[in-house]
C-alpha cells in the first residue's frame, strides 16, 4: 500500500515545498532536524545527517482515490495497534470514515515532524511502544453521560383554569363559580406556579462521541387540578362545600329510605 507518499511520486499529489502549503503538525518553514530516522529500506534506523522536509497537508487527510477497502482496511489495523484511534478503536472497517480521518491526520502530523512517511511513520511508532502520550491534551471522543437542567414557569391558561375551576366547584358545591371566585383562584395559582417551576433534567450517553441514548425526567410544576381541589377546601369555600356534602348526603340517604319498601 503506497498511500500518499505514492500520488506524490507518481504526480497525482502536490510535491509539498515547492507550493507553500502548511503543514499538518509543524509550523511555517519547519525542517525535520538531523538524527535518527527509520531507514528508507525498513531494515532499522539510519544516522540522518540532512534535514528533512514535511510530506503532508490537511488535503492528505482523504484517502487516495486508488486505495481498495483491503487497503483502507489494512492501514486502519495498523494505526489501531499503535494506539492512534485511542484505546477503544471504533471505525467502519475498509471504509475511511471521519474516525480514520483523525487517525490518520495524527500519523501524518507525527510523520512530519519526523521527516518521515506515513509507512514509516507507522513503524517508527509501533518500534516506540505507540501513540499513547504523544497526543495529550488533545480532546478524546467522550464517552459517559452529559445531563443538562433546565427550569421553566408554566402558567395555566385562563380557559382551562376556569373550567377546571367550574367542574371542582359543581362537584363540591353544586354550583359554578363567581367572577370573584375565579379570580382569587386564577391569581393564587399563578402565583403557586411561578414560585415552583417545572424542573426537567435530560440526560444524554455517549460512547466514543457518538450518542447512544438519552432520558428525561421532570418535577416540580403545580398541577391546576390539585390546585383547585385545594382552593376549595379553603376558607368560606370550604365551609360552603361541607355544608353542601353534609346537605348531599341527608337528601341521598332520605331519597334511599322513600324508596326502601315499608
Amino acid at each position: 500500500m503506497q498511500f500518499v507518499a505514492a500520488m506524490q511520486a507518481n504526480g497525482q499529489a502536490p510535491a509539498g515545498p515547492a507550493q507553500q502549503q502548511k503543514f499538518l503538525g509543524v509550523p511555517e518553514g519547519y525542517v525535520a532536524p538531523p538524527g535518527r530516522r527509520f531507514g528508507p529500506q525498513r531494515t532499522g534506523y539510519v544516522k540522518a545527517t540532512d534535514p528533512a522536509q514535511p510530506l503532508y497537508t490537511e488535503a492528505d487527510i482523504f484517502t487516495p482515490r486508488f486505495t481498495s477497502p483491503e487497503d483502507i482496511a489494512r492501514l486502519q489495523a495498523e494505526m489501531a495497534r499503535v494506539g492512534l484511534f485511542g484505546k477503544k478503536p471504533r471505525y467502519l472497517n475498509g471504509k475511511w470514515d471521519e474516525k480514520s480521518q483523525v487517525a490518520y491526520e495524527k500519523l501524518l502530523r507525527y510523520a512530519n515532524q519526523g521527516g518521515l512517511t506515513d509507512r514509516d511513520a507507522l513503524a517508527d511508532l509501533a518500534a516506540n511502544g505507540g501513540a499513547e502520550g504523544l497526543f495529550v491534551g488533545e480532546q478524546e471522543p467522550f464517552t459517559g453521560s452529559k445531563s443538562q437542567t433546565s427550569r421553566s414557569v408554566n402558567l395555566a391558561d385562563p380557559t382551562s383554569a376556569r373550567q377546571m375551576l367550574r367542574s371542582t366547584l359543581k362537584d363540591k358545591l353544586g354550583r359554578a363559580p363567581s367572577k370573584a371566585e375565579y379570580e382569587q383562584f386564577y391569581s393564587a395559582l399563578t402565583a403557586a406556579q411561578r414560585k415552583n417551576p417545572n424542573v426537567t433534567t435530560s440526560t444524554v450517553s455517549y460512547e466514543e462521541g457518538e450518542a447512544t441514548g438519552s432520558s428525561s425526567v421532570s418535577a416540580g410544576g403545580v398541577d391546576a387540578g390539585g390546585f383547585a381541589e385545594e382552593f376549595a377546601q379553603q376558607g368560606a369555600i370550604g365551609e360552603e362545600a361541607n355544608t353542601f356534602m353534609v346537605a348531599t348526603d341527608y337528601y341521598n340517604a332520605a331519597m334511599q329510605a322513600l324508596r326502601s319498601p315499608v
